[in-house]
């Protein structure tokens, strides 16, 4: 699918409002058009069926990046790439707003960064499990670690899970999606992880064992940002996805070269 990026950036600033913002110091007019907005867990989601579309391969690397909106190659990323290019969409850049956060409150993140041999970094701090923990304890809803029939409904599209392996250690994150598994019921997730190897939604809430945290973006977090933020977000994911297409493209025209037919 070919998006049109001039298109689609004008109309997301009509979505990009700002009431103010504790995470820095630009500030924004809110829009009058305020009861246009798209709901933010239906932008998260469907970025994230976009991910799955791209299928992404799962890579484990730390380059040095840009700050902010910037990104690793397109033809790579982590379980957590794909929360912080499914929220970039929706006008939120975890990558500024983790840091940030860091700088004004350093004793939580410093406690959380595990056996980080370096400082942490603007370059990967928002890509690493324990610091977006750390991040949405602090300015997401919490809601159920389980999921029950008494539960069921706390479990909603564009929450973000994170798991945890034994008793403290986060090692990976995903996205719940709007499927359902067939066998007990439970959320499917749309994630990266190392089977089969790239972004995928054919994981269910239980391949991963004891949930650490379950979290919602509140759509007041959207509405404190500037606009020049949500821009610069929306505009990092629209590169994100073009970058995105064109190694899809060239791979499938290398496998047709070597006698292989493209995936659909």
């Amino acid at each position: 699918m070919v998006v049109n990026r001039l298109c689609y950036l004008a109309v997301a600033a009509i979505f990009c409002l700002s009431t103010g913002n504790g995470f820095g110091s630009e500030v924004s007019p809110a829009s009058s058009t305020s009861e246009a907005k798209i709901p933010l867990a239906r932008e998260i989601l469907s970025a994230a069926h976009q991910l799955v579309e791209l299928r992404t391969p799962y890579k484990m690397t730390y380059p040095r990046i840009a700050y902010p909106g910037g990104d690793i190659a397109a033809r790579e990323g982590l379980c957590c790439d794909v929360i912080i290019r499914a929220l970039r969409a929706a006008g939120i850049d975890l990558q500024e707003l983790v840091y940030e956060d860091y700088r004004g409150n350093m004793a939580p993140y410093l406690k959380a960064r595990m056996n980080f041999q370096q400082g942490i970094s603007k370059s990967w701090a928002h890509r690493r499990t324990a610091l977006l923990d750390v991040f949405l304890q602090r300015h997401a809803a919490t809601l159920a670690n389980r999921y029950t029939p008494e539960t069921a409904d706390q479990w909603q599209p564009g929450d973000i899970v994170i798991f945890k392996r034994n008793g403290w250690e986060t090692w990976h994150i995903a996205l719940v999606s709007d499927a359902t598994s067939q066998a007990n019921g439970e959320p499917m997730l749309i994630d990266a992880w190392q089977e089969p190897g790239y972004v995928s939604d054919t994981h269910s809430l239980s391949s991963y064992g004891a949930v650490g945290g379950h979290y919602r973006i509140p759509e007041s977090l959207r509405d404190k940002l500037p606009e020049a933020h949500c821009q610069r977000a929306r505009e990092a994911w629209m590169s994100f996805v073009e970058k995105g297409q064109d190694t899809r493209l060239a791979g499938s025209r290398s496998r047709t070269a070597a006698g292989f037919s493209p995936r659909g």
